[in-house]
């Protein structure tokens, strides 16, 4: 063991550990500048079909959002309110109920881990990851693509024993 500890100490630093690729959807486009590019092509008022054929998409192909998700896409929050017995409240209700939203999760990342200590990991995530949100009312595009994510560059650090948490082993023991 302390055979180990000392030849693994010396290689701090130099011992890549293989961290594998993490893909979302990865099939679906050639690259990332071939899905942005897809993108220049959508605005609103597009009518739904044409919105799938620039994206060479089918409706299964993405992921169909609830009323919450489609009110925290368009307005920052799902909570909003209208006073019950108003006629906003009537017309919001009625209004929200005609929306139809879907998500598409792009992502093509790949990780790589290291020894900077015997017992410290570092590992370096990089690769691209978008969510595309889409928002249609009567078949047309309510509004402009919503398109959040990017690049991705994340670092990260841990030790072998932070697994190690006395409670989780409880936990575990128990169930």
């Amino acid at each position: 063991m302390a055979a180990a500890l000392i030849m693994i100490s010396g290689c701090a630093g130099h011992l890549p550990v293989p961290g594998g690729e993490s893909e979302v959807n990865s099939t679906y486009y050639e690259s990332e500048e071939d899905f942005l590019k897809r993108l220049d092509y959508i605005y609103a008022g597009m009518h739904r079909d044409k919105v799938f054929n620039v994206l060479e998409r089918k409706e299964g192909d993405l992921d169909k959002m609830n009323r919450n998700d489609i009110v925290r896409s368009l307005y920052g929050t799902d909570y909003v309110q209208f006073q019950e017995g108003t006629p906003e409240h009537k017309a919001g209700s009625m209004f929200l109920q005609t929306l139809k939203g879907y998500r598409l999760h792009y992502k093509v990342t790949a990780r790589e881990h290291g020894f900077s200590s015997p017992i410290r990991i570092n590992t370096e995530e990089q690769g691209y990851e978008y969510y595309l949100v889409l928002i249609f009312k009567d078949e047309r595009l309510y509004h402009e693509p919503i398109l959040t994510g990017g690049v991705v560059h994340r670092k990260s650090s841990s030790t072998l024993f932070d697994g190690l948490n006395p409670g989780d082993l409880f936990d575990r023991a128990l169930n």
